[in-house]
């Protein structure tokens, strides 16, 4: 099959073409779309891929295109009119709602014969798939700290510049960014709306409300989400330890063992979580901290999940 990354220079696509090269089957033709021609390109099975322009990309030489964050809309829409196979992780796809919606492995019913797949953002894939089993929620709050990354490569190299000339006393450069990087914190209220779409459908069986806050905080990799979860009932504390444990890739940190941060949970393919707390004056309301890696846990290995279930369901 021939496949086309769009976005081929991020870190997401990095970590995905890492996956792809780990899996089992090859593609006998990979090519990367990116903005920057010079940019470099993770390698496919040892081997460099093809780079090409935007403007360049006919849908009719592929058989599968993945649009990562930021992908022109217009690109994935002519994919999407061409009924070429789609795994789309920028959002477009993510707003019609006879699309699937890839969260986790329980939260998507493609069924044979789908051509195209809506990827949810890291945020919304890892807190759906952790509540996946959990009985009587009503409410879900999510406060999320998000790393650098989540604004690209230039995000990353923007903050390790500005951290070494605030550090030594050198005024910062311009940066592409509207406000300073290192030693900042910045709000995020468009992102933070798109996480509650994408996460209240996600979340659609169990018809709770969703809301979410989002601050961009100078770190490399890694997110901390802050949950509280309002039950219709005061919560069996032992029972729900339980159905969040029930996922294998779900990994609690009891009070006095290892601190549960970004740093500790990169490389990892697991979502790491504090056990949960009660609330002190509402009996109904449970507390808890989630990390994870936001790339390899992230988009790149649900795209990679989606990307199976695609070809599975399509032979």
């Amino acid at each position: 099959m021939r496949l086309v990354i769009f976005g081929a220079e991020s870190l997401e696509a990095e970590k995905l073409i890492e996956g792809l090269s780990e899996l089992e089957y090859s593609f006998a033709k990979v090519v990367g779309v990116v903005d920057d021609a010079e940019a470099d390109i993770a390698l496919y099975k040892g081997r460099p891929i093809r780079v090409e322009e935007f403007e360049d990309i006919d849908p009719q030489q592929f058989d599968i295109g993945v649009f990562l964050a930021g992908s022109a809309p217009a690109k994935v829409a002519e994919f999407f009119d061409a009924g070429k196979h789609l795994i789309d992780a920028s959002g477009y796809l993510a707003e019609m709602d006879d699309i699937p919606l890839y969260g986790s492995g329980e939260t998507m019913s493609a069924g044979t014969g789908t051509m195209q797949i809506a990827v949810a953002d890291a945020v919304s894939a890892q807190v759906s798939s952790l509540l996946q089993s959990v009985e009587g929620i009503r409410r879900v709050d999510v406060a999320v700290q998000q790393p650098a990354s989540v604004l690209g490569r230039a995000g990353v190299e923007t903050l390790a510049a500005e951290t070494a000339r605030l550090l030594n006393g050198m005024p910062l450069e311009a940066s592409s960014f509207n406000a300073q990087i290192a030693f900042n914190c910045q709000a995020d209220s468009a992102q933070a709306e798109q996480i509650e779409s994408t996460l209240q459908r996600l979340l659609a069986d169990k018809a709770c409300e969703v809301y979410c806050s989002v601050a961009v905080v100078p770190v490399f990799h890694g997110h901390l989400l802050n949950l509280a979860l309002e039950f219709d009932e005061p919560p069996v504390m032992s029972s729900l330890l339980a159905q969040l444990q029930s996922d294998e890739r779900v990994e609690v940190f009891s009070a006095g063992e290892s601190e549960l941060t970004p740093v500790g949970q990169s490389g990892q393919d697991t979502i790491a979580i504090s056990a949960p707390i009660l609330h002190r004056r509402k009996p109904n309301r449970v507390q808890l901290a989630l990390c994870a890696d936001n790339l390899r846990k992230g988009v790149a290995f649900n795209i990679i999940e989606a990307l199976n279930s695609l070809i599975k369901n399509n032979n």
